[in-house]
């Protein structure tokens, strides 16, 4: 009997003893590495888990504006073939002030068209006239031209007799045609020409972004 006692005793030390010695276990939530399987971390609770990563957006349409066209015809017909490439669209009618015609005038100042009249005359111009209504009334109007360049060599020309005319431009109205573009990812974006002169292939927002 006192050796099962003493059996007993010696079995309560030593598991005391491998008690006070052996390190900590690890936190199972705290993502310590597992003591018997090196290397292998242990298992965390599900809400304590790293997040997923977010998912990668999928690209949107890219939208342009093209244009201007100065026929409503050849933007109609430009637009179906952007459709047949994949493309959503809209044709866009807008009004816009352009150079109609320069016009050439001397202003006349207080002493009036008399004085002015005599010296033209003398450098042998007689195409003029006093112009009698509006806002450049009583002034002088040397010529109407629908070219720039004429326009501005006449101007020269009146200015070297000591002169000083003013090149007034005119502007009239005129339509002009563009071309909304939606074009999805998938779209060949080949199809749109590149700009050319007086043309402009612009990206812009699309609507609702």
């Amino acid at each position: 009997m006192r050796v099962l006692f003493a059996l007993l005793v010696v079995l309560n030390l030593a598991w005391l003893a491998w008690a006070l010695l052996s390190p900590p276990l690890p936190d199972p939530a705290g993502g310590a590495l597992s003591a018997a399987r090196p290397g292998v971390p242990l298992l965390r609770l599900a809400e304590k888990a790293d997040p997923p990563p977010a998912a990668t957006a999928t690209a949107g349409p890219a939208c342009h504006r093209l244009g201007p066209f100065q026929g409503e015809a050849e933007a109609a017909r430009r637009l179906e073939a952007f459709r047949a490439a994949g493309m959503t669209g809209a044709l866009r009618r807008m009004s816009v002030q352009v150079p109609a015609s320069y016009w050439v005038v001397l202003p006349t100042g207080e002493a009036g068209p008399a004085p002015l009249i005599r010296r033209l005359r003398a450098a042998g111009l007689t195409d003029y006239f006093v112009i009698l209504d509006g806002a450049r009334k009583g002034d002088l109007s040397l010529g109407l031209f629908s070219d720039k360049v004429r326009a501005a060599r006449h101007l020269h020309r009146i200015r070297s007799l000591g002169l000083h005319p003013v090149l007034v431009v005119r502007f009239q109205e005129r339509p002009q045609y563009w071309l909304d573009l939606a074009a999805p990812a998938a779209a060949d974006l080949g199809v749109l020409p590149l700009p050319v002169e007086g043309m402009r292939l612009q990206r812009q927002p699309c609507p609702g972004s």
